[in-house]
């Protein structure tokens, strides 16, 4: 093991639950991704002013390419031109139209492509599993990540993404323990540090921007109004599946990048 280097990734680990829920999504397009769909939609409708019920009454096309992500070109096992954009349902869209992500935005904004591989419900332990897999296979040095300081991760006995905050028996310890303020933000620390050495190692330029940054709650666990069951009172519309951030979250979490762009 003394001759291993820690920063390389190993094939034996295809089946790495952060990839293995991926396959059901590989070339596959359709009309509804995690909480989105028409089925959904007819039930919160009244939920939506007007001229946002006008416009999510048009389908959302979910197109992923060869290896599962929300991205509409395939990627090449050898180097492929672009940004590398990586995040959770934030990035991904659940609820919002393709072109209307920050990463299409960015796209258009930098002239250079932006392949989004955010994934639905991912933390900090997802994404450096995605940085140290792909982030060399994309010829830009430039890695964009939109952060949350939601507590969640992975654990090697699953083969799937496994949060105990949904779990009866160990959400008052969890959330007593885990949830807290101080312990998550710690947390987030450490891990985005273990991402950065990631980048200097490999010789990417990491921009960070954390969602909650934009956001009128400033909670750094779940318990916003997806999950309390809160009427969501915040300044941005919601996405189509109620649960998300809509279009004028991507415009401002675009600009945000771009002002990060500008500084390095």
């Amino acid at each position: 093991m003394k001759h291993k280097d820690i920063y390389e990734w190993d094939p034996k680990l295809a089946a790495d639950p952060t990839f293995h829920q991926r396959k059901k999504y590989f070339n596959r397009t359709s009309d509804s991704l995690v909480c989105d769909g028409p089925d959904h939609y007819a039930g919160i409708k009244e939920k939506f002013p007007p001229h946002l019920q006008k416009e999510y009454e048009l389908p959302i096309e979910y197109k992923h390419n060869n290896i599962g992500f929300r991205n509409h070109r395939d990627v090449s096992d050898h180097m492929n031109e672009g940004i590398l954009a990586i995040g959770d349902s934030f990035t991904e869209g659940d609820g919002v139209r393709y072109e209307h992500l920050w990463t299409s935005q960015l796209e258009k904004e930098l002239n250079v492509p932006v392949h989004n591989f955010g994934i639905c419900n991912t933390g900090l332990d997802e994404w450096f599993r995605i940085f140290l897999r792909y982030s060399r296979k994309f010829s830009d040095k430039r890695v964009y990540i939109l952060s949350t300081f939601f507590s969640r991760f992975s654990t090697p006995n699953k083969h799937h993404y496994w949060n105990p905050i949904w779990v009866d028996d160990f959400v008052d310890i969890w959330r007593h323990y885990f949830v807290c303020d101080n312990h998550t933000h710690y947390t987030y620390q450490i891990k985005m540090l273990a991402i950065q050495q990631l980048a200097d190692k490999f010789g990417k330029q990491l921009i960070v921007y954390n969602l909650h940054e934009l956001l009128d709650n400033p909670l750094m666990h779940d318990d916003t109004w997806w999950h309390s069951g809160k009427d969501h009172t915040g300044k941005y519309d919601l996405a189509r599946d109620g649960l998300h951030l809509g279009k004028n979250f991507h415009d401002d979490i675009t600009q945000k990048f771009l002002e990060l762009t500008d500084i390095y």
